[in-house]
């Protein structure tokens, strides 16, 4: 990727926002000095899966044009970055040409294009997931020429981890304001981070493997580009998943199924993949920022899981004497629930855990 370096003639500090490499897209502030610097050689793959207004560019776009100028002028010297963008889910129409994207939208025209052939001339790879592209009536004839089909997003994500590049995804971006509010999962993270830190480890269950949430820890990351490939396909797929949850006494039971195949058996996969997570230590999800998780994970010895296969997916049941955690695990059945409905960018809508009335705590 070409980079341009930054006017000799600037002050070697300026709170000035600048477009080192994209002009009039993700402007930066120069920082020489700050304790971490882009580093040169830095491989990125940019999931990007929220979508936006149909008559503006995609924020997620203006992310990534912030990426290519931070690596192009904001820090010291200018680094060489290989980036690639990867888009799927509600992301995926971003990539039609003008024609296309009209008839989609009943727009003039596709307001992303422009912002695409600057990424591209920049040395950014565009991919584009040729599943969810079919599945949303377009063609591989409809690609703006500076995108590349891939077969899937999975196997996207899978090839370009396996040759190196970091994952980071956008599954939700906020167009830029003065006065964003943050929302409760992203207030939620330092918490998450905090309580990961000092959460004992699951104990186990009937089935062999752990329960509840545990912490994520430092390492083990071996397998998370698997298990979260998993998770891009079933939430591709989430309209072929069906879920039912009963609220029991002291907990609540989940049924997560789909008619088809493939699907119900990333579903049986994918439970007990995030329990080996558990048992293991290991790095979860992004999700597992969301409220709810962060105080599953304080309350980690506090419940029981079990699950079992069915024909067509699992059966979960969550156990627990104490009030305030039995809520706990059935708001945890309710938000799996919507992330099938809205998908990752329910993490960041607002939400704020209910309060048990006094009578009921112990």
């Amino acid at each position: 990727m070409r980079h341009h370096a930054a006017d000799s003639d600037q002050p070697a500090v300026t709170h000035e926002v600048t477009h080192p490499a994209i002009a009039d897209h993700g402007g930066v502030v120069r920082l020489p000095d700050a304790a971490q610097q882009p580093r040169p050689w830095t491989k990125l793959l940019v999931d990007l899966t929220r979508g936006g207004e149909p008559d503006q560019v995609n924020p997620g776009l203006e992310k990534v044009a912030k990426y290519v100028n931070i690596y192009a002028g904001a820090g010291a010297e200018p680094a060489e970055v290989k980036m690639a963008l990867v888009f799927h889910g509600q992301a995926t129409l971003a990539v039609l040409k003008d024609d296309a994207y009209a008839a989609k939208f009943h727009t003039d025209g596709n307001p992303n294009l422009e912002l695409l052939k600057n990424l591209h001339k920049e040395g950014v790879e565009l991919y584009v997931c040729g599943q969810t592209l079919i599945s949303k009536g377009a063609a591989l004839g409809d690609v703006a020429e500076t995108v590349q089909p891939a077969v899937s997003a999975l196997t996207a994500v899978v090839n370009l981890q396996a040759d190196g590049y970091a994952y980071v995804p956008l599954a939700h971006v906020a167009p830029a304001s003065p006065a964003k509010q943050t929302t409760a999962a992203e207030k939620a993270v330092a918490t998450a981070e905090t309580a990961a830190a000092t959460a004992p480890q699951a104990h186990g269950h009937p089935h062999g493997g752990g329960r509840g949430l545990g912490p994520q820890g430092a390492g083990g990351m071996q397998g998370m580009q698997s298990d979260m490939t998993t998770l891009h396909s079933m939430f591709d797929n989430r309209d072929k998943i069906k879920r039912s949850v009963k609220l029991l006494p002291d907990g609540a039971e989940a049924v997560t199924e789909s008619d088809d195949e493939t699907i119900a058996d990333l579903l049986k996969q994918h439970v007990p993949a995030m329990e080996d997570r558990v048992l293991g230590n290991k790095p979860l999800p992004p999700m597992t920022f969301h409220p709810v998780f962060v105080a599953l994970i304080k309350h980690a010895e506090d419940y029981h899981l079990t699950y079992e296969e069915t024909d067509k997916g699992m059966k979960v049941t969550y156990h627990a004497e104490d009030p305030y955690v039995v809520m706990l695990v059935q708001e945890h059945a309710k938000l799996v629930s919507r992330f099938i409905e809205n998908g990752m960018e329910e993490i960041h809508t607002p939400y704020e855990l209910p309060k048990l009335p006094k009578e009921t705590k112990q």
